[in-house]
């Protein structure tokens, strides 16, 4: 009989919690289980969104003619204001192929400011988002100059740097998501600098006609996201 009172009280307890948890869970108005979806799309109002991108990238123009697309790694964190927008730190690493034996690495690094406008909808963020910053482009290997000749060394040039980009997020749950993103960079340098055979480094202002030479660097990658609700 006591072995029975206790399985008895045993059993209410566990049926209490369950009920307590069921009622809990249940939508205002109504019983049972939230609607489908409701807990992907709550909370993204205010947030951190931490974002990881591999993809490719590439650029145009004359500058590109021996350079060849290759690997891209995008970080970007971002505090989601409201629901519709989004600001934080975009930093972007950006490689490219050389065609050319002589030369070992091309590359850029764009770390900028990004604000960005969102449109939600049930378990998909489609947005677009602006970059205003800094890059510079590198070149290392054997580096041949007119009345110089050819001698190991790098070349690199800084600059102010837009970006442009859209892509799409898909929250699989609350906090993580998959998405796919497209970004365009315009850097705009002014002087270039080379070191040469562990020399001191020296810097000229560029012609009008390198200006010319410098297009766009566009790159695709897909995406982790980490989202933490605050």
């Amino acid at each position: 009989m006591k072995k029975l009172a206790t399985a008895a009280g045993l059993a209410a307890v566990i049926l209490t919690s369950f009920t307590s948890n069921t009622a809990a869970q249940a939508p205002p108005g109504g019983t049972g289980a939230p609607a489908a979806g409701a807990p992907v799309q709550a909370g993204r109002s205010n947030g951190l969104m931490l974002r990881l991108g591999i993809g490719l990238d590439g650029c145009t123009d004359d500058w590109c003619d021996d350079v060849d697309p290759s690997a891209s790694v995008r970080l970007v964190a971002l505090y989601r204001i409201m629901k519709y927008v989004a600001a934080g730190v975009h930093m972007a690493f950006l490689f490219g192929e050389p065609e050319v034996s002589s030369v070992d690495m091309v590359w850029n690094l764009f770390l900028g400011a990004e604000a960005r406008g969102i449109f939600p909808y049930k378990q998909i963020d489609l947005w677009t988002g602006l970059a205003l910053g800094w890059n510079r482009t590198m070149i290392s290997g054997e580096i041949c100059l007119p009345l110089l000749g050819c001698a190991e060394g790098k070349t690199w040039a800084n600059a102010v740097a837009l970006g442009f980009g859209f892509g799409g997020d898909y929250y699989i749950t609350k906090n993580i998501a998959v998405g796919l993103t497209f970004y365009l960079y315009k850097p705009w340098p002014q002087v270039g600098c080379g070191e040469f055979d562990n020399a001191d480094s020296d810097c000229d202002d560029l012609t009008d006609e390198d200006k010319r030479r410098i297009g766009i660097i566009w790159s695709v990658n897909a995406m982790f996201i980490y989202y933490l609700p605050m």
